[in-house]
């Protein structure tokens, strides 16, 4: 027979693997802005719409991408409780926005179409050319290894990643 406390640890850990295994990893939500900022903000935008910026940055275009002016009107906007809650609403929003970019109606999809729409556009991040440093013209962390942490996320959910990969690509 197994002592009570073993019982109740077991299922707490079992409860967390579950949790875990249907969360995207932390390193594909820096991913899901940078589609956001590329397919909905048009990151980047050509730098003779604002002459009065060096560069346009990924900030910029999560941004636009989330219906802010820029990276400046969003970091004012986000400066206390109220805003942070709207600017987690936008982000609820923009990735339904994100989804219908690959035709999937948030509202009537159900998981494994939303889950294949989220395969194919981290599949797609993932296939990008990593993007540079403006200071050391070094790729930028975090990029070379999506596709591996995909393929882990999509493990660690109990499926193939082979399998899950070809039906989104189909």
């Amino acid at each position: 027979m197994m002592h009570p406390r073993m019982k109740d640890r077991l299922s707490r850990l079992e409860a967390q693997r579950i949790t875990r295994s249907h969360q995207p990893p932390a390193g594909m939500i820096p991913v899901l802005m940078f589609a956001i900022a590329s397919r909905l903000g048009g990151y980047p935008q050509p730098q003779d719409l604002d002459p009065s910026r060096s560069v346009d940055g990924v900030c910029d275009g999560l941004a636009r991408g989330l219906g802010y002016g820029g990276w400046a009107e969003m970091d004012q906007a986000t400066q206390d409780e109220s805003g942070i809650e709207a600017w987690g609403a936008r982000m609820e929003t923009a990735f339904t926005e994100l989804l219908r970019t690959e035709g999937i109606d948030r509202s009537q999809a159900d998981d494994v179409e939303v889950f294949g729409g989220l395969v194919r556009i981290l599949d797609e991040a993932g296939s990008r050319e990593p993007g540079r440093s403006l200071l050391t013209g070094r790729p930028i962390t975090g990029w070379g290894d999506i596709d591996a942490r995909l393929d882990e996320w999509i493990r660690a959910s109990g499926l193939s990643p082979e399998r899950v990969r070809a039906a989104a690509r189909a």
